[in-house]
């Protein structure tokens, strides 16, 4: 293995060889495979040339560079995931999750909840908790840079991205839309009067938000990681981030851009990806100072 490549650009790497495997077996029945591969080998580029200069440079901003970039293509990767997502099953599979939350729950949660708690103030909290998802993820490796913690921020960078590769894979191969776009009513924006958060969302969503996303919730599997992290190294805010996150939890399904299972599932995986790719990260570096 190349000692300029860290933790994170190996993920990556791993990342866009299964990817690629997948659009050429799918070929057929993906439009515009071959820029789909060529923009897989553009990101395979930057992921080298981002790692080799750090390892050459060795300076600070080389360094920062190296610990955040992928943050930049986690935006793209995930609009990437649309376009392949109807190449296995040609239709959404929102369906079979509809006929368990019936057979779990007797009702659907993503319907029933607002619908019982429809208070301007409310689903406008709810609305900043969904939002907040941005400031958990992106904040919380830099604060632990700027706290001098930089091993701990690589980490939080490396357990957050391969988490959100693996559901990134899963919404290539299994399209599930969620309810705003498979159940009848759910799709409405409960606006009203200057509140804030509501419209912010309401912009992303309209701008950015793509199809077949919805299961798992890679928002709840992402918090989730990230406040495991503050219960571990910063634990005088971790109620606090706990708060957020159990309030986005029930956003996500609130909001009606997942299904509760969705949600729930999300936290699992959240918790499974925790010890998985921390552990992997130790014995990485384990290895390295050998």
């Amino acid at each position: 293995m190349p000692r300029f490549l860290k933790p994170v650009d190996l993920a990556l790497i791993i990342y866009l060889f299964l990817l690629s495997a997948y659009i050429l077996l799918f070929q057929s029945n993906i439009d515009g495979y071959v820029y789909q591969l060529l923009f897989n080998l553009s990101v395979l580029v930057v992921v080298l040339g981002v790692s080799y200069t750090d390892f050459k440079a060795m300076t600070s901003l080389s360094a920062f560079l190296h610990m955040f970039y992928p943050v930049l293509f986690l935006v793209p990767l995930y609009e990437q995931t649309h376009r392949l997502n109807l190449a296995v099953f040609s239709h959404p599979l929102d369906s079979i999750i509809i006929r368990w939350e019936k057979f779990i729950f007797g009702i659907q949660p993503s319907v029933e909840f607002f619908e019982h708690f429809p208070h301007p103030i409310v689903y406008e909290y709810f609305y900043f908790a969904y939002f907040s998802y941005f400031l958990l993820v992106g904040l919380t490796p830099l604060i632990f840079w700027f706290l001098g913690k930089r091993r701990i921020s690589e980490e939080v960078v490396f357990v957050a991205t391969s988490s959100f590769l693996v559901c990134y894979l899963i919404f290539s191969i299994f399209p599930f839309y969620g309810p705003r776009l498979m159940l009848p009513g759910a799709n409405q924006f409960p606006l009203g009067g200057i509140f804030v958060f509501s419209r912010f969302i309401k912009l992303i969503y309209d701008n950015v938000a793509i199809h077949g996303a919805a299961f798992p919730s890679s928002h709840v599997v992402a918090s989730t990681v990230v406040m495991l992290f503050y219960h571990r190294y910063l634990k005088k805010v971790a109620p606090l981030v706990t708060v957020m996150v159990i309030s986005l939890i029930f956003a996500t399904f609130y909001c009606r851009f997942h299904y509760a299972l969705d949600a729930i599932s999300g936290f699992s995986l959240g918790l499974l990806f925790f010890g998985i790719f921390r552990r992997l990260f130790r014995m990485w570096y384990a290895r390295l100072e050998k």
